[in-house]
């Protein structure tokens, strides 16, 4: 019966996951096609600040897939030992402060794909280039 109930949250959790990245793969759709050129070379020209977005979305959702599932396992195992006071001893062992470390780094996740537009601007702008644009623009078009 603990096998199932573990299949079912562990499916319940990717499932949810994969609605959100469905939802979000929409707008990435639309934003792309709106700066590329489709009746030229495909040439996306991403700036710093999108290449950041990108990194910090990527993080999080991968982040939130990873540990989404077993915190809601640890959650449920938690409160399964809490109720069954007789059964303690043979219930799975977590703690309180372990589920509050699972819960503050899902959070943290959340909060980097949430704010990953802020969290890249942010970032783009204290990065600078040490080469002047004509060197660049040389090397990218040998």
């Amino acid at each position: 019966m603990e096998t199932l109930f573990w299949n079912i949250i562990i499916s319940g959790a990717y499932l949810l996951a994969a609605f959100y990245c469905v939802k979000k793969s929409k707008h990435f759709a639309e934003w792309i096609c709106n700066n590329s050129k489709l009746d030229a070379e495909v040439n996306f020209a991403l700036d710093k600040s999108e290449l950041l977005f990108v990194l910090f979305v990527g993080l999080g959702i991968y982040g939130l897939i990873k540990n989404l599932p077993t915190f809601l396992v640890d959650g449920f195992d938690y409160i399964k030992g809490r109720n069954n006071s007789s059964e303690v001893e043979n219930a799975k062992a977590v703690s309180s402060h372990s589920l509050i470390i699972q819960a503050l780094t899902l959070l943290s996740f959340f909060v980097l794909v949430y704010y990953a537009k802020v969290f890249s601007g942010f970032f783009a702008a204290k990065v600078n280039n040490t080469e002047p644009d004509d060197l660049i623009d040389t090397k990218t078009e040998e």
